[in-house]
């Protein structure tokens, strides 16, 4: 059982997948009143919204945390505070639990998925980390 947490921008989830199959996937969004994000803003938002998307996650998948293997956390790219703000929280837990972390990228697990669910995801100049753009295959 993997318990995954995003954390890179704006967006702050839980999931939990077994064996390929997703049992959960909760998530909570910072929006600005005005403007774009505000990287410590939306960091704050991740720290208060943490732990109830967490018990939620575990709720909505009908598990237990001690049947937790893994922790999944999106590690780069994106908004360093919102980053360690994840990283906080999947250390607190991993270190409760006894289970390790596993840094993902958030661009290569984008680059996975859409190559299951139909989509291309585009890559510009010579940076592979930098994500542009999907387009339907």
């Amino acid at each position: 059982m993997i318990l995954g947490i995003e954390c890179t921008a704006h967006t702050f989830g839980v999931g939990v997948v077994n064996e390929g199959k997703i049992l959960a996937n909760v998530k909570d969004m910072y929006i600005p009143l005005k403007g774009g994000i505000i990287p410590m803003e939306s960091a704050k938002h991740h720290c208060k919204v943490a732990d109830e998307l967490y018990s939620k996650a575990l709720s909505v998948a009908g598990i237990l945390e001690r049947e937790i293997g893994a922790i999944a956390l999106s590690n780069a790219p994106g908004l360093s505070p919102c980053l360690i703000a994840g990283m906080q929280f999947a250390k607190e837990k991993a270190k409760k639990l006894g289970v390790p972390i596993v840094p993902v990228n958030h661009c290569i697990a984008q680059e996975r998925w859409s190559k299951r669910s139909g989509f291309a995801l585009c890559f510009g100049g010579k940076y592979p980390d930098n994500c542009f753009c999907f387009r339907k295959i």
